[in-house]
């Protein structure tokens, strides 16, 4: 036998001496095969270095042990940090955590969703709530259990398990005001497809219109890299509004490209300006002075999506919302007032 043609059922049943259908029984109900039975079907899967189907027990209504994870992009910490939770949930129920990433497509979210849906894998897990309509029908119809994480959206698929970027903008910019800040800029890249942007623009724009402040708001195209974006739209922004007091960034990267900008123009921050960003990626707790930021619990919110892949029976209907909430969490580049 060469090493491409592998080992089959029928190698280990001829080796052990019993049925293709006793190797079977005791690869999938171990507990349904005499011991001794057992013992020498074992030795034989070892001897022949033999590795079963998953996919096959999957097709004939048992579980595959493989579940899919669909991400935007692999290079920001927020995501790695709920892949990295998706992982140690799953691994410790022995399933396999397969990884796509999106750069924010619809598109290509569906391809990616069909190609796995094509494995039967116990449970899909995608970031975000808004699909394509075609995807979200295959979706509800496929009976693979689905969780959408960093979303609340009022219909989720199977379970939405994330947070409110609205809510997380309205605090920082209500706590901007009231320690002082009266005129603050929103700064952000503008990825398309992704409605956490214009959620949080949302909630800054709220705050501001009650307070009869007018926004002031930079939008960037998606295509530079973070830091240069950053520097970029603080540029822009100092520029059109000189006399702008605080700099909310939509992320911490873009934030740091921020701080860069008003080194070269001599400001101090936080006295000069304030700086705040989101996600509390760790070169934001370095940079000097360290970074105000929205801190995410994205390790959690990956525990719970694989909690609920594993839990979820496929094809039970109904639908969960979990709200994980976030912190701001107050360092030296702004001055802000205590939460209340």
């Amino acid at each position: 036998m060469s090493r491409r043609e592998g080992s089959t059922l029928a190698d280990i049943a001829r080796r052990a001496g019993v049925s293709k259908m006793t190797v079977s029984r005791a690869l999938r109900m171990p507990e349904k095969v005499a011991a001794a039975t057992r013992e020498k079907i074992m030795r034989a899967v070892r001897h022949r270095g033999f590795v079963p189907s998953r996919l096959a027990s999957g097709l004939a209504g048992g579980r595959t042990g493989l579940v899919a994870a669909i991400v935007p992009t692999t290079t920001t910490t927020m995501f790695t940090a709920a892949i990295r939770g998706l992982d140690v949930a799953l691994s410790a129920e022995a399933q396999a955590l397969v990884i796509g990433q999106t750069e924010y497509r619809k598109e290509v979210e569906e391809r990616l969703v069909r190609a796995y849906l094509a494995w039967r894998p116990d449970g899909i897990i995608l970031t975000g709530g808004l699909h394509t309509p075609e995807l979200e029908l295959v979706l509800r119809r496929s009976g693979v259990a689905v969780a959408e994480m960093w979303t609340l959206r009022a219909d989720p698929i199977g379970a939405a398990i994330g947070f409110s970027d609205r809510d997380a903008f309205l605090e920082l910019t209500r706590r901007l005001l009231a320690a002082g800040y009266r005129r603050p800029g929103f700064i952000a890249r503008d990825t398309k497809g992704d409605p956490r942007v214009p959620e949080r623009l949302s909630g800054y724009r709220q705050i501001l219109e009650a307070a009869g402040i007018a926004p002031r708001i930079v939008l960037l195209p998606s295509g530079h890299p973070a830091v240069q974006s950053g520097a970029e739209g603080a540029e822009r922004l100092l520029t059109q509004w000189p006399n702008t007091d605080a700099m909310m960034f939509a992320s911490d990267t873009l934030a740091l490209g921020g701080r860069f900008a008003c080194m070269r123009r001599g400001l101090r921050v936080p006295d000069d300006m304030a700086l705040t960003g989101f996600g509390d990626l760790e070169l934001g707790a370095e940079m000097e002075p360290r970074l105000t930021t929205i801190t995410l619990p994205g390790e959690r919110i990956g525990r719970l999506a694989a909690d609920w892949v594993q839990g979820q029976l496929p094809g039970k209907r109904g639908a969960t919302v979990i709200d994980v909430g976030y912190t701001i969490t107050v360092r030296g580049s702004a001055k802000l007032a205590p939460s209340r």
